[in-house]
């Protein structure tokens, strides 16, 4: 699945991890979000990484008996971009016993008009 957004722009994704058609429950789990300019990056070199067990959380379990979670994208997180940039990412589940990418694709940060932060 493929992510757009603004520049600059505060941005949230719904999540709903799936498995066999329900929803997979997420107690005792954890979620990450990463992106990267390439597949082949380190993680340290990662351009935004969020998951579910820091505090603040940008990658919050909504509900995790009914397998949901959203994503929150800062505006502090790609404001320093000047001009359209593609980068990639992916969004993964681990527990005590699992580690499954669940999402993964493009992100795509357009450029906009007002540069007022």
């Amino acid at each position: 699945m493929d992510l757009e957004m603004f520049r600059g722009d505060t941005g949230s994704f719904d999540i709903a991890v799936m498995e066999n058609s329900a929803p997979m429950p997420l107690t005792g789990m954890t979620l990450w979000f990463t992106v990267k300019r390439s597949h082949y990056d380190d993680d340290a070199a990662a351009f935004i990484k969020k998951d579910s067990v820091s505090t603040p959380t940008d990658l919050e379990i909504v509900n995790a008996a009914g397998g949901t979670a959203k994503l929150t994208i800062n505006s502090n997180d790609t404001s320093s971009l000047l001009e359209d940039e593609m980068f990639v990412y992916d969004l993964q589940l681990t527990g005590p016993s699992l580690t499954k990418t669940i999402q993964s694709g493009t992100f795509l940060v357009k450029t906009d008009i007002t540069r007022s932060d």
